[in-house]
Parts: structure tokens; sequence; C-alpha cells
């Protein structure tokens, strides 16, 4: 069971239950970063029923282009972006030097900078998978590539039915302002039903939650636009020879996202940042916190349960909808 932690003062800007049978295109692009080999590489294999997303991989599905370790992938995301041909240009490389084989358009169906954004989910693994959703920067320039991972479970780090090591926290790869601060803590959940992952996401700190319970909080977090990825991972190079016919699976039951109405202050008070150089696609004030680090261990984790499940809504919200207001966009915290 969940309880509701959302901070006061927020509005649904973000929505989406996958209640059509298809991906809205607009918001979603069903590959997993293919300017490193294509977009036939590196397609999804997704359904939508029950009103959920299930990423899933195949035993025949391939493996997307040259990745060393080898890994296969099932994922979607709402950016994406590259250089030409040749270039580096592009997100998260998978190792120093690799280059774009097949150049991508400039993409952005959500892509918040801040905001309290939330998923439901449930995850089918092996010792030889993993689920994850995570967000990163558009690499539009080369130092917006910071990584705020919410959730991102190994199978060979899940006691089945019991208990499940969740990571969660901070990379920053080449952004020099991002510190590293990652931990998976061991939490009592059986991830192969539903729970609820989220992220409070402001200029000074981002606050983890997992069933509505407070377990990381991270400093300094990056605050420029950032892209959702959802995917399933397997690697082939961890099977137990047993296990050729695992079908992992990601499945979500939906995907929300909040931003603070201005000039409200919330529950982490409000001071104005210095005007940064990138516009803002929704008008906010940001709400400055403390950069003080908790932590929350599984045992007051599972004390903290509540009674209380977050209400589910049937209607799809397709679109991002965006404040109307005389002033034109809010200024975020420069680096």
């Amino acid at each position: 069971m969940t309880t509701d932690v959302r901070p006061r003062g927020l509005r649904l800007v973000f929505e989406d239950h996958f209640d059509h049978p298809t991906l809205n295109a607009d918001l979603w692009l069903p590959h997993y970063l293919p300017a490193w080999s294509s977009r036939a590489a590196t397609a999804a294999t997704y359904e939508i029923r029950d009103s959920c997303l299930y990423l899933s991989i195949p035993a025949d599905q391939g493996l997307p282009g040259e990745h060393k370790p080898p890994l296969r992938v099932s994922g979607v995301q709402t950016g994406n972006f590259s250089g030409p041909v040749g270039s580096t240009a592009g997100q998260q490389p998978w190792r120093d030097g690799a280059v774009v084989r097949e150049q991508q358009e400039m993409f952005r169906g959500w892509t918040p900078d801040h905001g309290y954004l939330e998923m439901r989910a449930r995850g089918v693994v092996t010792p030889r998978s993993m689920v994850a959703w995570w967000m990163v920067g558009l690499e539009d320039l080369p130092e917006r590539c910071a990584e705020i991972c919410v959730t991102e479970i190994f199978g060979d780090a899940v006691g089945p039915g019991v208990s499940a090591a969740v990571g969660m926290g901070l990379h920053p790869f080449r952004d020099p302002h991002v510190a590293e601060d990652f931990e998976a803590v061991r939490l009592p959940i059986d991830i192969a039903a539903f729970h609820t992952y989220a992220v409070d996401w402001s200029p000074g700190r981002i606050d983890l939650f997992v069933d509505g319970q407070l377990i990381r909080s991270c400093p300094r977090p990056p605050v420029y636009p950032m892209q959702t990825m959802i995917a399933v991972f397997d690697f082939p190079d961890r099977s137990t020879g047993d296990d050729a016919d695992a079908v992992p699976q990601f499945v979500v039951d939906y995907l929300r996202g909040y931003e603070r109405y201005s000039g409200i202050r919330g529950d982490r008070g409000s001071a104005p940042p210095p005007h940064a150089a990138f516009p803002q696609r929704w008008p906010w004030t940001p709400q400055w916190l403390s950069p003080q680090s908790t932590s929350q261990d599984a045992s007051s984790f599972a004390r903290g349960l509540a009674a209380s499940a977050v209400p589910r809504s049937s209607q799809m919200v397709r679109a991002v909808r965006q404040a109307s207001r005389a002033a034109s966009s809010c200024p975020v915290r420069s680096r």
C-alpha cells in the first residue's frame, strides 16, 4: 500500500495511464538510445493491455549493436538527440569514443526540469535481467548529461517475494556540477507486485520515495530539461545456463508529473534562484532546500507502510498542459 506524500501546492501537468492501444508518438519514442546503432536495432518489444505498458524481451530478440558487454533492451524514452553520423555527440554513450551510427533528430516529448514525478510499476526478472526508470539530460549541450535514477533493480539483487536492492540517486557523467550520489538500498518489497516509485525534484535536492516512504535524498541535482527512460534489460553473459527461455518484463501502470503552482509556498519554502541561460518550458517558482541528505533503512520503511492507496484515474491526459500567465519564462538556478 502507498502513502500519498506529494508536497502541497502541486498541479498535474503530465499523466499517461496507457489506456490507448498504441503509445502516444508525441510523447514517447519506443527505442533505446538509437544513435549508437539504429532505430531498427533498438526497437522495443512492447504491448499495451489492461491499461498498462508491458515492456519485455522475448528469447528471439536480438542485440542492439556492438555494446560490450552484450545486452538486450526494450525501452521507451521521451526525448532523443544526436549529432551527425561519425560524431561522438549523442546521449549516454556506452563507451568513451563511441560514434553515432544513425543520426537522430531532436525529439522532446516530455522533458521537465523539476517537479514531483511518480510511476507505478512491477517487474519480472531473473538473475541476468534488470528493470529501471531514470532521467537523463538531452545532451544538446555536452554538459547536460547527468542522470537522476529513480529506480534500478537488478535481478541478482532480488530475494523473490521478500526483498530487493533498489538503486537510486545521481550520476554526473560529464556534468561537472553534479556529484556522484548513488546507493542500492535493500527494501522489503516484492517487485513482482506493483509499487510506486517517485522523485520530488527541485534545484536544491531530490527526494526519492518507494510506496510513499522517503528512502534517499541527494543534494544539487541537475536543473536542465531531462527525458524519461523506462526499460527492461537482459545481460546474456550473466546466464546461469538454464534461463534461455526467460522473458523479463517491466509493467508500467502509469506515469505522472506534477509541478508547483506559481506563488505557492509549499513544504520546502521558496527563494528565487538566479537566471539561467536556457528557456523553461513550464513557468514555475522553484522551491529551495538545504543540501541535506537523508536516508531510511529497510526496517523503518517496513514500519512506515501506510494503509491508503493512491487513487487511480481512468482518464489519460495525452499532452502536457502549460500554465497561462503574463510572465514569459521562469528562471532557474544556473551553475
